[in-house]
Parts: structure tokens; C-alpha cells; sequence
């Protein structure tokens, strides 16, 4: 199997599951915490993502989940983020004039002078109040350790319905790869398409959705055929593409 972008797949959506399961838990999501959050998940290694590739796909994340990440360690509200966003955006094109008088902690013309030790730039505030925020948190949870876990919010239902939308585009693309295989080399039993997948894909697929074997091909390939989509059944038992 041509696995580049099959694989790519996988990674991505092993790094979506884990860096939304930091989000629900307040963790600022990072490389660093990702790469953690992998190696916990997969046993002590990374699930398969390699480092490398974490940046790139923590990117695509970031830029689909439109995460800002030191709000999103504050856990405020959708509508309050991005009023707050807008309101960072504009401080950091107009930074207000520091009065004489007061000790600069950095070079440069008057309008860029700040008290000493004073963060220069909007998201370094926005940093550090997710720091202080973030030690709190661990303090309070520190404290309410021997407490019943809360009741589920409704964050955790969303991430149920992101994973099942993640599962179907990941058994599409199955299918997909299943018919280019047929319409390259005929007509194929369950067996012969599972021999399509290379071991890298296997291993991804189980450590993201399920073990894949010749049954749950057969399945999924059957459920399709049922409904006449991508495939139909030959005479012989064996599938052929629509």
C-alpha cells in the first residue's frame, strides 16, 4: 500500500485525539506535552509519530482547532477567546507610551519602553497569566485528589463526535486505497486486500481505531457492497470495484 498519506492520516489523528485530551485536561498543548501525552498513551513510545513529524502536525492541529494556547490553558468561554484575542491583537499594534521616569527593561524608542522585568509583548503576558493559572490549577487539584471525579461536560461529548467523524474519514480512505488495489490487479478476496496493507499501517491503524484483520475487512468491504457503494461481490465471493 502507498502509505505516505495513509499514513499521515493516522498521525494526524492520533496527535488530534491526544492534543484535544490535553485541552479537556487543561494542559497547554506544546510539542513538549504532545510528545508526553504520545509515550503515555502508547506505552513509551510515541504511537508511531515520530518527533520530527510533531511540529508539522501539531501546526495543522492548531490551525483547524483555531487554538490560541494561552487562552485556551484558561478555559474560557468560545465567544469571551475571541473577543480576547481581538483585544490582544490590537494591543500589540498600539502599545501604549510608558511615562518618564520609569526604569526600561529593554532597548528602543520611547513608545517601546516598559517598567523593568515587565513582559514586552502581549502573548508573553498572556504566558505568564497561563502559568500562574496553570499552577493554581495544579494546586486545587492537588487538594480535591480524594474527591469524586465532577460530573462529564459537554467537551467530552464533542470529543466523542470528533472521533467517530475522524473513524469514518479513516475507513473512506481505507476504501479508497481498497479500490485503486482492485482496478490496478482485479478482483480481490478479504485476505487479499488486508495483504495490500503494510505492517506500518497496520500497526498505526490498531493503535488509533482497531485491530484490522481479514474479518473486519470483510465487514466493512460487505457493509459497502450492501449498499452499493465502492464495491460490488463477483459470483466467486470475491470483491470487485463499482
Amino acid at each position: 500500500m502507498p502509505t505516505d498519506g495513509f499514513v499521515r492520516m493516522v498521525q494526524q489523528i492520533l496527535v488530534d485525539q491526544a492534543a484535544d485530551r490535553l485541552v479537556e485536561q487543561g494542559v497547554r498543548v506544546t510539542v513538549a506535552s504532545l510528545g508526553d501525552a504520545l509515550r503515555r498513551d502508547g506505552g513509551g513510545a510515541a504511537k508511531g509519530v515520530a518527533v520530527r513529524d510533531l511540529g508539522a502536525l501539531l501546526a495543522d492541529w492548531k490551525c483547524r482547532r483555531r487554538y490560541r494556547e494561552h487562552l485556551a490553558v484558561l478555559d474560557l468561554p468560545e465567544d469571551l477567546e475571541r473577543v480576547l484575542a481581538t483585544v490582544a491583537t490590537a494591543l500589540a499594534a498600539s502599545r501604549p507610551h510608558v511615562g518618564d521616569g520609569i526604569e526600561t527593561g529593554s532597548s528602543g524608542s520611547d513608545g517601546d519602553r516598559h517598567p523593568a522585568g515587565w513582559p514586552t509583548s502581549t502573548h508573553d503576558r498572556l504566558a505568564a497569566m497561563a502559568d500562574d493559572i496553570g499552577a493554581l490549577r495544579e494546586q486545587v487539584a492537588a487538594l480535591s485528589q480524594s474527591r469524586s471525579k465532577p460530573p462529564k461536560t459537554k467537551r467530552e461529548g464533542r470529543k466523542r463526535g470528533l472521533a467517530a467523524v475522524m473513524a469514518r474519514l479513516f475507513w473512506d480512505r481505507m476504501m479508497q486505497h481498497f479500490v485503486e488495489a482492485i482496478r490496478k490487479e482485479g478482483p480481490k478476496t478479504a485476505s487479499e486486500l488486508l495483504a495490500t496493507l503494510d505492517a506500518d499501517a497496520l500497526e498505526m491503524a490498531e493503535s488509533a481505531f482497531e485491530r484490522i484483520d481479514t474479518s473486519l475487512i470483510a465487514e466493512k468491504v460487505g457493509e459497502r457492497v450492501r449498499r452499493k457503494n465502492y464495491f460490488r461481490q463477483t459470483p466467486d465471493g470475491r470483491y470487485d470495484a463499482l
